[in-house]
């Protein structure tokens, strides 16, 4: 079990350490006046702590963020390292009514100088580090829309699927309820078993790809119904032993695309054939299809279309599409690269 630190450990571990390391340093110092250093590093540590929060939390989200207003944000953070300096001054010199001590000039210079260079190095840390946070949550947030994005665009070019495919496979069993065919309750339950794995398992993401691949048997058969010569239809289907994962419903269009055009009405011994084989984690999808030219639908090509859309998004430079279209030839070959 994964514990969460809170977020303000974060914040407590760092200033801990450098104040430890400063308290530290104090104390090994040969310098008479511990309260002097002491007072300093107390009332130094509250300014520089509220210099780090106040320009993490108000002026850059204020000024940088939400407005983007560059010249604000110089003119507040000027402000702000003036007032540090100036409370700095103020400090040194009541601390030293406390506890006077003599320094170098050497030591003098050293701090004129931390007087600019220390509230200066926490505005530019502070502003980094709110910057850097705010990429940070902008590119998860670009990440979630986009995958929010691909996901509602999936779901549709799914869902595009299912209608036409159920009014082409209603159609043919009410063909065979009205010639009392023996096939027909052999048909509604093979139509049954595809709805279910329509509606319930293809909402995965990855389904095992002999799952996927029943259901392309499934609707090769039902297909088949309609045809006076079932075997002017050839299925080849070579898997290994080995189980995959695929993306569901993702090798249905090119066979329904086939079935949809193909010439039954010639003396071709074949119209359609289908080839599946996976070679060495590739998978291979082979359909070709015999059709009449001059009858070739206008408006066909949509759902491999969405094919090649859904190819993109899902497996991106993982796959390879090939479609030929010859005189009343159609072929097309798919390889995706399986998990």
């Amino acid at each position: 079990m994964r514990i969460r630190i809170p977020s303000i450990v974060y914040h407590i571990i760092p200033w801990a350490t450098i104040i430890s390391a400063n308290i530290v340093a104090i104390v090994n110092q040969k310098e008479p006046s511990l309260l002097h250093n002491f007072s300093s590093l107390f009332f130094s540590s509250v300014i520089f702590i509220s210099i780090f929060y106040l320009n993490y939390y108000v002026i850059v989200p204020k000024t940088l963020i939400a407005h983007r207003k560059r010249l604000l944000f110089i003119l507040a953070c000027s402000l702000l390292l003036a007032i540090s300096i100036a409370l700095q001054i103020a400090i040194h010199y009541i601390t030293s009514l406390i506890a006077p001590i003599k320094h170098s000039h050497e030591k003098e210079q050293q701090l004129i100088i931390g007087l600019l260079m220390n509230p200066l190095g926490l505005i530019f840390f502070s502003t980094f580090i709110r910057l850097s946070r705010e990429f940070a949550i902008n590119r998860k947030n670009q990440k979630e829309l986009e995958k929010q994005v691909l996901s509602a665009e999936l779901l549709f070019l799914k869902s595009q699927i299912n209608p036409h495919f159920l009014f082409n496979t209603l159609n043919n069993i009410y063909a065979l309820t009205i010639t009392k065919s023996d096939s027909a309750p052999e048909a509604v339950l093979k139509l049954s078993n595809m709805m279910r794995y329509m509606l319930h398992d293809s909402a995965s993401e990855r389904v095992m790809l002999a799952e996927e691949v029943d259901y392309l048997k499934s609707f090769i058969s039902l297909q088949e119904l309609r045809i006076v010569n079932p075997r002017r239809v050839q299925v080849s289907i070579q898997l290994p032993s080995e189980d995959f994962l695929i993306a569901p419903l993702l090798l249905i269009p090119t066979i329904e695309n086939a079935f949809k055009h193909a010439d039954f009405s010639g003396v071709d011994n074949r119209v359609i054939t289908i080839n599946i084989r996976v070679n060495n984690c590739k998978l291979v999808l082979e359909v070709e299809n015999r059709f009449k030219p001059f009858e070739k639908d206008t408006t066909s090509g949509v759902g491999l279309k969405n094919l090649k859309r859904r190819l993109d998004l899902i497996y991106p430079e993982k796959y390879t599409l090939v479609i030929n279209e010859h005189t009343n030839t159609y072929y097309t070959k798919l390889e995706v690269i399986l998990e």
